[in-house]
Formats: C-alpha cells, sequence, structure tokens
C-alpha cells in the first residue's frame, strides 16, 4: 500500500509538473513579449492594402489618361472629316440643271445627268431661287417617269458632303425658299454627311462611344430635315431613302427600318434605288441575313422595273467585300463576277475594279470604274478610284488622274481619300507642277501650271511655279 500510494504520488507530483512546465513553455512562447505576432499581421496586411490601392490608383489614372487620349484622338478625327480634303475653283454655273447625252441606257434609264458640281456652284453662289427651279423640274421629271430617279437624287447627293462651310449657305437657302422641299432635301443630305463623317469608317469595336453620339446626332438633324421635305412633297423618294439609311445604320429608328421601306415601294413600286437601299440594310452587317435578302428579291417583280433583275448581285457583291475584308481576293473576286454577270451597276464594278486593284490588275480596275463612270458620270467614290488607279499605272497616266482629281471635288469634297489622292498627281500643286514638268517642254509646263491654278486657285508665280 505505501509503495502504491507513493507511486501515484509521484504520478501526480510528475503530472503536476509537467502541468507547470507545460505552462511555462507557452509562456515563454507568447507570454515574454505579448502581442507580438497580431502587430506583425496588421502591419502585413495594412502594407498590402496600401500598396494594393497605390497600384490601383495608378492603373486608374494610366486608364483615364488613355480613355482621354483616345477621347482627343476621336475629336480630332471628327474634325479632320469634316474638314475640306481639297480646295478648288468652282465650275462656272450651269446652263442647265443637266449634262445632255442623247440616247438611254439598255435599262431605259436616261443617259443624261445632273451637272452636280454646277448645282453646288449654284448653292456657293447664293443662287437659290435657281437651285430650288432645278430641284423641282427633277423631281417633276421623276414623277412622271421612274427612269429619272436618279435626277432629284444626285442634285441631293451633291450637297453629301460633311464640311461645315455649308451650312450657313443650306440655311440661307431654307430662308429664302421656306415652301419648298428642296432645301430641307440638301440640308438634309449634308447632315446626313455629317453623321457618317463623326463615326468614321473602323469596325465598330474600335470606334469609340462619342463617335457614335455625334453621330446619330446629326442623323437626328438629317431625319428632322427630311420629314420637312416630305412634309412639302411626300414623293420626294430620295428623302425617304436616306431615312431608310439612317434607320439601319443609326440607333433612334431602327425598328422604323422596314416601315420605311414599305412606305417608299408603296409609293415607287417601280424605283430600284429603294430596292437597292432595302438590300443594303438586309446585309448580314446591319443584322440581317442572305436569305432575308434573297427574300426582299422575290418580292420584285421583273414586270414591273426589268433592271430588277440584277438585285440579287447585292448578295454576291456583299459576300465579295466580307472576302476582302478577310484577305481572299480570289474569293472576292469570284463573288463579284457572279454579281457582274446578272447586268450592269456600278456598285458591282465599283467592288470588281477595288479588288483588280488590289491583285495588280490596274488595267482591268480602270476599265472596271470607267463602265462604272459612264452609267453614273460625276459619281465621286467612282472617280477617285480611277484616278488612283491612273497614277498606279504603268507608266502612270497623270493627266487623266488630275481630270478625275478635278471633277471629284466639285462634286463631294467629302472624302478622306481625296487628301491622299492629291499628292499622288504631279498636277496636286502649283509648286510640284512646275518642278517636274521642267523636262517636259514650255508649252507643256504652262499646261500643268493652268491646270494645277485650277486644282488649287493660289497666286503662282511666273518663274516656277512656287506659291507667293
Amino acid at each position: 500500500m505505501a509503495r502504491a500510494t507513493t507511486f501515484r504520488s509521484k504520478i501526480r507530483v510528475t503530472v503536476g509538473r509537467g502541468t507547470r512546465d507545460s505552462g511555462r513553455v507557452d509562456r515563454v512562447g507568447t507570454g515574454d513579449k505579448p502581442g507580438v505576432r497580431p502587430v506583425l499581421i496588421v502591419a502585413f496586411v495594412l502594407t498590402a492594402l496600401v500598396a494594393l490601392g497605390v497600384v490601383a490608383f495608378f492603373v486608374r489614372q494610366d486608364s483615364v489618361r488613355r480613355a482621354n487620349a483616345r477621347q482627343a484622338e476621336a475629336a480630332q478625327g471628327r474634325q479632320e472629316r469634316v474638314t475640306p480634303a481639297a480646295i478648288v475653283a468652282l465650275p462656272p454655273l450651269p446652263v442647265k440643271g443637266l449634262i445632255e447625252r442623247p440616247g438611254k441606257h439598255k435599262n431605259g434609264y436616261p443617259r443624261s445627268y445632273v451637272d452636280r458640281a454646277g448645282i453646288r456652284a449654284l448653292l456657293i453662289r447664293s443662287k437659290y431661287q435657281e437651285l430650288t427651279q432645278y430641284f423641282e423640274q427633277f423631281q417633276r421629271d421623276f414623277e412622271a417617269d421612274y427612269h429619272a430617279e436618279y435626277f432629284v437624287n444626285d442634285a441631293a447627293e451633291a450637297f453629301e458632303s460633311a464640311e461645315r462651310e455649308l451650312e450657313p449657305k443650306l440655311d440661307a437657302w431654307v430662308s429664302a425658299t421656306p415652301d419648298s422641299f428642296a432645301p430641307y432635301l440638301a440640308r438634309g443630305s449634308h447632315a446626313f454627311a455629317v453623321g457618317f463623317a463623326a463615326r468614321g469608317s473602323a469596325y465598330s469595336s474600335k470606334t469609340e462611344q462619342d463617335n457614335f453620339a455625334e453621330m446619330n446626332a446629326a442623323f437626328h438633324t438629317a431625319f428632322a430635315d427630311y420629314e420637312r421635305a416630305l412634309s412639302k412633297n411626300p414623293r420626294v423618294i430620295r428623302a425617304l431613302r436616306d431615312e431608310m439609311r439612317i434607320a439601319f445604320v443609326g440607333s433612334e429608328h431602327r425598328a422604323e427600318f422596314r416601315a420605311l421601306a414599305q412606305r417608299a415601294i408603296t409609293l415607287c413600286p417601280a424605283c430600284f434605288q429603294v430596292r437597292a437601299t432595302l438590300l443594303h440594310g438586309l446585309e448580314p452587317r446591319w443584322g440581317g441575313s442572305y436569305g432575308e435578302m434573297a427574300q426582299a428579291v422575290r418580292a420584285a417583280p421583273l414586270s414591273v422595273n426589268p433592271r430588277f433583275a440584277v438585285l440579287p448581285g447585292y448578295a454576291d457583291s456583299d459576300r465579295a467585300e466580307r472576302a476582302i475584308e478577310a484577305g481572299d481576293l480570289e474569293s472576292a473576286l469570284q463573288h463579284i463576277e457572279r454579281a457582274c454577270a446578272r447586268g450592269d451597276e456600278k456598285d458591282f464594278l465599283r467592288v470588281r475594279g477595288d479588288i483588280l486593284g488590289r491583285k495588280n490588275q490596274t488595267p482591268l480596275a480602270i476599265q472596271s470604274f470607267t463602265q462604272g463612270l459612264e452609267l453614273r458620270p460625276q459619281d465621286p467614290d467612282l472617280l477617285l478610284d480611277r484616278a488612283r488607279a491612273f497614277a498606279r499605272s504603268t507608266p502612270p497616266d497623270w493627266s487623266a488622274a488630275h481630270a478625275d482629281l478635278l471633277l471629284a471635288p466639285r462634286s463631294s469634297r467629302r472624302h478622306q481619300q481625296l487628301a491622299a489622292c492629291y499628292p499622288s498627281s504631279p498636277m496636286g500643286s502649283p509648286r510640284s507642277a512646275g518642278r517636274r514638268t521642267r523636262t517636259g517642254g514650255r508649252k507643256r509646263r504652262f499646261a500643268c501650271l493652268i491646270k494645277a491654278r485650277t486644282l488649287l486657285p493660289v497666286a503662282i508665280s511666273k518663274d516656277d511655279g512656287s506659291l507667293y
């Protein structure tokens, strides 16, 4: 018993000591410097938070700086796109509103065409009454025969140009003849061009939201003017066509696109331009589909207008443009040849010329652009495309390039590519005309300086063509 008691006592003492020793060890680990570990953790967390805050601040500052830079660049781009790309001498006032050419195209449309340059000259010279008379005559011609649908269209398109200097003149025209549709149609065309200039040509994903906002604001102004024009004359199809274009490009009237198209078709079942605009709005890039395009083609009977036979080519043309964007020129050429095989149409011929130019088949590209200009003379897009092709010929045909460059900005100065075209031609400035024609003889040099003076109407010295 005594030994057992002694053993139990030892165990108790040992356990007690162990307990005390254990407690002592614990105090050595945590009790000699109370609270050291929590302080370190808190300090580390606070330091990390401060560091993250500093990083976030600089990231945010960098993001703001980049956003401001993009906005500034976008604003500069918008300003450049509404600034005239060239300063050219005004053409003479038109003797007639039309440039007469005898006969008709095989599709029954007249070969005569509107003198766009002369129409613009009337505005710049404040001939508002004459302008209104021309527009109203073109509209009467169209209402009597749908084959004249391009007359009032081209007259309005003469002002589909984004330079701001047109605005005071257009406002003055509205004040001079407020009861006619004409000045509202022209002013709407200008605002429409301003809208496209505000947006720019980049993909949507690379376009600043400010550009879209400016575009929609300009489209709102244009739409209001088109509505005023239609209130004066409900049969102004050009106004309805541009409302359709605003609807599928902009955001405010997108839901109205089909209703606007149906309204235009009801007013003019035979109008080719209305059907073509409808097809453009149904392209996949604008939210439509090739199936919807085919359905719209089937709804356009050849008995109403035989020219509707080319309408299926618009789907092929769009496929060609998508192939161009993908860099597949062989497929693009196959698609556009299918479109062109359906009949002569300047939209198809322009795409074909673009593809041939990219394939370095310049003579064929020039031929395609020339065919398009036979159908639609003074079309600024075709003129500039052909001017570039002439400049890229071997050897370059500067005289032919000059002729197109002279006419294009007189018809419209809305094109960004116009500024790039001018340096391509030795007749693009008086100085280059003087320098580059020294070896061509005095008569040749004088002719180049005269042409340069026409292109850029500033003082030219009689010595070497340099500017004063």
